[in-house]
């Protein structure tokens, strides 16, 4: 008995349903748009809507709430190291004759100088800078008059600023000349003589007793392109 050979294509095909149209677009929304590799599609934009694109390194997105910066963290203030307490200056010996302090116990010592005897006199303000003009009267056991000695030496004054190294007698010109420009300061000065003492040569008194202005002025000094060349 023969057989037949039936052909696939000979046989009947499921019918095929009608490929089905896209819905339509809701209203408001926007067509999408095929991708392409590398290609970022674009969106349109809506009003009060920023666009986000592409993040990067580093980079927030666009149209997030950012976080506020943390406060700078300011440095701490410097803290001055504490002013150098200066010895008191040293009070020479009264001549023969002067007046002791009461309770002192010691003859000889000149009564203390009473308080407002400080002289702080500036040169600059009433005495001009003026090379050989003034003269500096120290005592070899003061720290302050070591103090001024060194100044003078670093600042290279030594030689347009004079000095007086007085000693322990009170009995010398020293003294007595130191005695007399205190005098022409003050008017009758009964106080005590201190070293150490800035004078001026041309008027014969002291413009000040006052270390640190003495420092002071002997720095300004040396900037006084005078006193580097008579120097």
């Amino acid at each position: 008995m023969s057989q037949t050979t039936v052909s696939p294509s000979a046989l009947p095909q499921p019918a095929t349903a009608p490929e089905s149209a896209p819905p339509p677009p809701r209203p408001g929304a926007f067509p999408s748009v095929p991708s392409q590799p590398g290609v970022t599609p674009s969106v349109p934009s809506q009003p009060g809507v920023t666009p986000s694109g592409p993040s990067q390194p580093g980079v927030p997105p666009s149209g997030l709430p950012q976080a506020a910066p943390a406060p700078a963290v300011l440095p701490a203030p410097a803290v001055l190291p504490a002013p150098a307490v200066l010895p008191a200056p040293a009070v020479l010996p009264a001549p023969a004759g002067a007046e002791v302090a009461p309770g002192s116990g010691s003859a000889g010592v000149a009564a203390p100088a009473p308080v407002g005897h400080a002289l702080r006199g500036r040169i600059g303000t009433g005495f001009s800078p003026v090379p050989h003009r003034y003269r500096l009267y120290l005592s070899a056991g003061c720290p302050l008059s070591l103090r001024v000695t060194r100044a003078l030496t670093l600042l290279g004054l030594e030689r347009s600023v004079a000095t007086t190294l007085l000693g322990a007698d009170p009995a010398t010109e020293g003294h007595a000349a130191l005695r007399r420009a205190y005098e022409a300061a003050g008017h009758h000065y009964a106080g005590t003589l201190t070293v150490p003492a800035l004078c001026d040569t041309w008027s014969g008194r002291v413009v000040s007793n006052h270390t640190p202005d003495i420092l002071d002025d002997l720095c300004r000094l040396s900037a006084d392109p005078a006193f580097r060349e008579a120097s």
